[in-house]
């Protein structure tokens, strides 16, 4: 099995660089050279490319690692969508969300790669089939979001590029920069929702204008179980979980959008609700194009439109979770 290793050097403020040097001394010196490979990224889509000529080098003889924040990881899983190559995740970035519910809400990178077994050269970890989202052509792992909290990414976005060594404080920067222009979006929403009352699961359309302050569509396998899924969590029958935050006042936003980066966002508030989501579509009211997050990366369109992609990818867990 070889372990082919996609760093993007500025990830993080590249602060974790080290790292994957130390990775590389344990291979060395346990004679598995061979099996070991890392390539840095150079611009952006790059890492979606790379997975995908490893993959169809490699197939399943090979896992692609993804050294990076969620941005790195959405694009290596854009590029082994579909594929027998699985996807292993380092979370060194400066937005680690999706690491955060795979493995814990602080995970360490190097803590990561010592239960994964890189640090000792001796990989050990299981592979499920996972089930992700897909909007407008682009796979997410974990969420696809609309209205602050997409704001939020967006000014963090703006900071990380101009300063790339304010990366780590990027979002809280972005927090700051964004709550005083919080304001209420609106989208015409045609979706397909379930849910479960008195043991029976109804599904049923929603067809209407939606006022809101914020909207996620979450990957219930890993948002909807808390913190560190569970086996069965993770392996969820491809149910995503949409949270509507109704037009919140600025109080209201300060202390919601902490929480619900924490993921417990149904705790929290009156004014967050969650709905089981089964794919549907989100456009504009005015035909203005607005911005849609998925897993960190920004897109613009005027039309959200939104499926699950049932076991579209092979992903590496520790052996201890």
């Amino acid at each position: 099995m070889k372990y082919i290793f996609i760093v993007n050097p500025v990830s993080g403020g590249g602060k974790n660089m080290k790292l994957i040097d130390d990775i590389e001394a344990a291979f060395a010196k346990k004679g598995r050279s061979d099996r070991f490979e890392k390539i840095y990224t150079e611009y952006k889509d790059h890492a979606c490319r790379i997975a995908s000529e490893y993959s169809e080098k490699y197939g399943k003889d090979c896992i692609i690692v993804a050294c990076g924040g969620d941005g790195t990881v959405h694009e290596c899983a854009n590029g082994l969508a579909y594929t027998e190559t699985p996807l292993a995740v380092l979370p060194m970035g400066s937005g680690n969300d999706f690491s955060a519910k795979l493995y814990e809400p602080k995970c360490s990178p190097y803590t990561v790669a010592e239960e994964l077994g890189f640090l000792s050269a001796a990989p050990k970890m299981r592979i499920r089939s996972i089930d992700m989202g897909k909007c407008n052509g682009s796979y997410f792992v974990g969420v696809m979001s609309m209205g602050f909290d997409t704001s939020v990414e967006v000014y963090a976005d703006k900071i990380s590029r101009k300063i790339p060594k304010a990366a780590p404080l990027a979002y809280k920067l972005g927090l700051a920069a964004a709550l005083p222009g919080k304001k209420k979006f609106s989208v015409n929403a045609d979706i397909f929702v379930q849910s479960t009352a008195n043991g029976r699961t109804r599904r049923y359309p929603i067809r209407r204008r939606l006022d809101f302050t914020l909207i996620a569509v979450c990957n219930s396998g890993f948002y909807g179980g808390g913190f560190c899924p569970s086996p069965d969590a993770v392996l969820n029958d491809g149910l995503f979980e949409m949270c509507i935050a109704s037009p919140c006042s600025f109080t209201d936003i300060c202390y919601i959008a902490p929480m619900y980066k924490k993921g417990v966002a149904a705790e929290i508030s009156k004014k967050v609700k969650l709905i089981t989501v089964l794919g549907g579509k989100f456009t504009s009211t005015d035909g203005k194009p607005f911005v849609i997050n998925c897993d960190g990366e920004n897109m613009v369109s005027d039309c959200a439109e939104f499926t699950v992609e049932h076991k579209s990818l092979r992903l590496c867990t520790s052996m201890f979770r």
